[in-house]
């Protein structure tokens, strides 16, 4: 039986390279051998990353991939594709709240774009 490739795009409210992992890493990486799959991390500050990486302190992940993937996303093994969001600003304001969307979207919009995510499923995890 030949199963078409499905383009699936996950919000799953964790960092990918976050120890432990849980079933929403595994999960996508298992879809990842037979479909394509755009693993979209939480937004994290950008400040508090680079305090990480100076400070070499990455409790939840590797800090310095988190800034690689900010534009374009690492590819892993197989079809999975990692993109982090950002939040430009403190979220406590809603027009800054409205401002951190508006530019992940564009930047989002961007990298679907560029990488054929059209037709893609939406995979969403509820918060912790």
């Amino acid at each position: 039986m030949n199963h078409k490739v499905q383009n699936i795009i996950c919000l799953p409210g964790v960092l990918y390279d976050k120890v432990p992992w849980n079933n929403r890493q595994q999960v996508m990486t298992r879809l990842a051998k037979k479909h394509r799959v755009l693993f979209l991390e939480e937004p994290k500050y950008p400040l508090f990353q680079l305090a990480k990486v100076i400070l070499r302190i990455t409790p939840e992940q590797k800090a310095h991939k988190w800034f690689l993937r900010l534009f374009n996303p690492e590819r892993r093994e197989n079809n999975l594709y990692i993109l982090s969001l950002i939040r430009f600003f403190p979220v406590k304001r809603r027009l800054l709240r409205k401002l951190n969307y508006l530019l992940n979207l564009i930047n989002l919009k961007r990298v679907i774009k560029k990488f054929e995510f059209s037709e893609a499923i939406l995979w969403i995890y509820t918060p912790d």
